[in-house]
């Protein structure tokens, strides 16, 4: 299933037809075709990406078993897992169990289109991203203070976030704001790079693997 070429992947995926109709309710949804929806899939979990270029070809062939979230052999299982330790919330989807609610359905597409229509058919959605904004909130209160300062001989108001990351000297250590939106805007953002950093060095190892099993 997996080949190796010059430095890339090409990994064939096949899909069950329930499984179709979900992406295709997306990609209707989203205006763009079914392969685009699942190459988008397939490089948000892995992280795949560089100079904004994914990093595996994708290649969707036929309408038969599984892809590789659904495949129950072992052939994928160690991506499998790894998947649902990155993200939690796949193994409520593989049960086709909305990972918000609980609510159970008989088919997976019915269960996509229960989450892509967002908080009108799942108030726990809502719920659920007002708790992960709070906690984002209580961090950033943690790590700001307010101070005042002398700019052009006016009293003004700042906000000061540490930068642990660059111990040099005052300027680079500390980031300076006297706008607190523009403060939370890029404490947020430095918190996805963490994230997205540590998703990517997972997706590393996972590269690895699928190259070596590709050679073999």
């Amino acid at each position: 299933m997996a080949r190796e070429k010059s430095s890339e992947v090409s990994i064939s995926v096949t899909l069950d037809v329930e499984v179709i109709d979900a992406l295709d309710e997306m990609a209707r949804e989203r205006g763009v075709s079914r392969s685009f929806i699942i190459k988008e899939i397939i490089y948000e979990y892995l992280g795949m990406k560089k100079d904004g270029e994914p990093q595996l070809e994708l290649n969707v062939e036929g309408v038969s078993t599984a892809d590789i979230l659904l495949d129950k052999s072992d052939k994928y299982r160690w991506l499998r897992l790894t998947l649902i330790e990155l993200y939690p919330e796949v193994s409520s989807v593989l049960e086709k169990k909305c990972p918000y609610c609980g609510r159970r359905f008989r088919a997976r597409s019915y269960m996509a289109r229960h989450i892509a229509r967002g908080v009108g058919q799942c108030p726990k959605i809502y719920m659920a991203r007002a708790r992960e904004a709070i906690e984002v909130y209580r961090e950033f209160i943690s790590m700001v203070r307010r101070e005042t300062i002398y700019r052009r001989g006016r009293q003004v108001e700042v906000y000061v976030i540490p930068n642990p990351s660059c111990p040099r000297n005052r300027k680079c250590r500390e980031k300076i704001f006297g706008d607190l939106g523009e403060a939370i805007k890029y404490f947020v953002s430095k918190k996805k790079a963490r994230e997205t950093r540590r998703r990517q060095g997972t997706a590393r190892e996972i590269k690895g693997y699928i190259i070596d099993r590709a050679s073999e």
